[in-house]
């Protein structure tokens, strides 16, 4: 059977059920299923857990993942850094009508770009391949989570080898292995 990635994320509560002192472990697994990476980080964090019967500690999410590596966010903060956040700017009448965008950047330092990616939120989504008509070539873009891509490696030409050559580096950069939540 074929190793997968999984985002798995427990819900830790050993003071009542408060959300704010709530804990959420978790971590990158690879696994050959939901149930084994369930499993992995469950056993991980087993010796946190001491609630009793006021605590709570059950999965959140579980789910099949593929995210850039550590060390491809590392090299290119840059361009990971430039990524920006689309918030609604609305009118103040009733109906909440929207006006149009403004943009931030979440991240804007190589420290805060990196600890975005120790804390394992699973921000990350997966580098993707598409094709710059512009540009002439395959661009492969990152993004985090309710940001606008951006790119990270362009691969000129329009050949199916291009493409091939492009999608081995997201295969290559692409997180295998397990990664526990830093807290």
């Amino acid at each position: 059977m074929k190793t997968k990635t999984f985002f798995v994320e427990l819900v830790f509560n050993n003071e009542g059920k408060n959300p704010f002192k709530s804990r959420y472990l978790g971590g990158i697994i690879s696994a050959n299923d939901k149930d084994e990476a369930e499993m992995i980080v469950l056993r991980h964090y087993i010796k946190h857990y001491t609630g009793g019967d006021k605590g709570e500690y059950h999965v959140q999410c579980n789910w099949p993942v593929s995210i850039p590596t550590r060390e491809i966010i590392e090299k290119h903060w840059k361009k990971a850094s430039e990524a920006q956040i689309p918030m609604a700017v609305r009118a103040p009448d009733s109906e909440g009508t929207v006006l149009g965008h403004r943009y931030f950047q979440a991240d804007e330092t190589k420290k805060e770009v990196m600890l975005n990616w120790d804390y394992c939120h699973c921000n990350w989504a997966e580098p993707c391949v598409h094709y710059n008509i512009d540009r002439g070539g395959y661009s492969v873009s990152i993004h985090n989570y309710m940001c606008m891509p951006n790119e990270l490696v362009f691969f000129k030409g329009v050949t199916r080898e291009t493409y091939k050559k492009a999608l081995k580096f997201v295969r290559d950069n692409t997180f295998k292995g397990t990664h526990f939540r830093k807290f």
